[in-house]
């Protein structure tokens, strides 16, 4: 049997977008051999990821119980993959192309690179909501860019990486201990981006490994969601983790999100008011963080 050198990780709670981000990534044209590790929180339908799997890909499921904490479930997918290289996609994301696997990895096979990032386009034009929400939505800002909200040298290295897109050689988890415990929201994506850095691991930003993502038309969605956010700046206020740079960073996103112009007359009103919203929900969730905990 040959060796598993690759592993493609993925959180779900099992909604209906899984199936399409699997079925992407069956359809990968990799010369390496592949898993794919399915860290669940719900059910699935294992007739229709049979009928999806038609190159007969290692597909691996764990359940667990629902809303542990991002980071316990990255680190459980970490535990349970056979892979040298861990590979991440999110189940509302699917690829570009079958040659993603390829671009993502290439890098760090090449040991060139410990960390290869990507970014997570929304594309505009669906409803006038969605695009707003799309514009302001996680990962931060999906139409306007990675390169909009964080420096990329060039070099194409970057101190930032994208939560849904992301790769990673295992041999740095011999410098950094895995994913933050203490961050029982979210954002532990970027503590281990912060933790990389300090390691001085290189971490690429590959454009090529770009995905796709569902669009969002919920504006309650969008409000809990930076609810949550709040919450999970309240939890890295107390770790003191963040650094100068990155604050400054944040500071450019903001000021390339409001003076952009693919805002023009017709987004421009809605974005700045559900920027405004965005904020003041973030607000509320550091608030309650704060009283709650």
């Amino acid at each position: 049997m040959k060796k598993i050198l690759v592993s493609v990780n993925i959180i779900t709670l099992g909604r209906p977008t899984l199936y399409k981000t699997l079925e992407s990534v069956c359809n990968q044209v990799f010369s390496r051999p592949y898993e794919i590790n399915l860290i669940l929180q719900w059910d699935i339908d294992q007739k229709v990821i049979d009928k999806l799997n038609k190159k007969n890909i290692s597909i691996h499921i764990h359940t667990y119980k629902h809303w542990l904490g991002f980071w316990y479930y990255r680190n459980e997918a970490i535990k349970r993959s056979n892979g040298d290289i861990l590979v991440w996609i999110d189940d509302d994301e699917w690829t570009k192309d079958n040659k993603r696997l390829d671009s993502i990895t290439e890098p760090i096979l090449k040991e060139e690179y410990g960390v290869v990032t990507a970014w997570v386009e929304v594309q505009l034009g669906k409803w006038y909501r969605t695009d707003c929400i799309s514009l302001l939505w996680y990962p931060w800002w999906w139409a306007i860019g990675f390169k909009k909200l964080w420096t990329v040298n060039t070099n194409w290295t970057t101190q930032h990486l994208c939560s849904g897109n992301f790769a990673f050689d295992r041999a740095i988890l011999k410098k950094i201990w895995l994913f933050q415990a203490s961050l029982k929201s979210w954002a532990e994506d970027v503590a281990f981006a912060e933790a990389v850095n300090k390691q001085n691991i290189n971490i690429l930003y590959n454009e090529a490994s770009t995905v796709y993502h569902i669009h969002r038309s919920w504006f309650v969605n969008f409000c809990r969601w930076h609810f949550i956010r709040g919450r999970s700046a309240y939890e890295f206020s107390k770790l003191g983790i963040i650094n100068q740079n990155h604050k400054k960073e944040k500071m450019k996103s903001i000021r390339n999100i409001l003076f952009n112009r693919t805002m023009g007359i017709k987004y421009f009103p809605w974005v700045r008011f559900m920027f405004f919203v965005q904020y003041l929900f973030q607000i509320i969730g550091m608030v309650y963080a704060k009283t709650t905990t």
